[in-house]
């Protein structure tokens, strides 16, 4: 598959699940539809499943991106006016 195209795929499904981790926080943690806790709690667990998965494969499909902007070398630094090439 194409990086382009599982990003496409992924990022939109990782929104998603996001969104809907919060909505059955919520719920969960205000006590709405008491009746139906079971429910929610399972879809909350199940979709946390989901999430990590999505996430993982959202780090794999950026990991170029991550290694270019967070783990780039350190140039050396050199006063003004020095020469660092080695004369032969």
């Amino acid at each position: 598959m194409n990086k382009n195209v599982g990003m496409k795929i992924v990022n939109p499904l990782l929104m998603i699940s996001v969104l809907a981790q919060m909505v059955t926080g919520i719920i969960l943690g205000r006590g709405f539809f008491s009746a139906q806790v079971n429910t929610w709690y399972k879809i909350h667990e199940y979709n946390g499943y989901i999430f990590t998965f999505l996430a993982i494969a959202h780090v794999v499909l950026n990991w170029s991106w991550i290694k270019a902007n967070f783990f780039k070398k350190k140039k050396a630094i050199t006063a003004p006016g020095q020469n660092t090439t080695v004369a032969r």
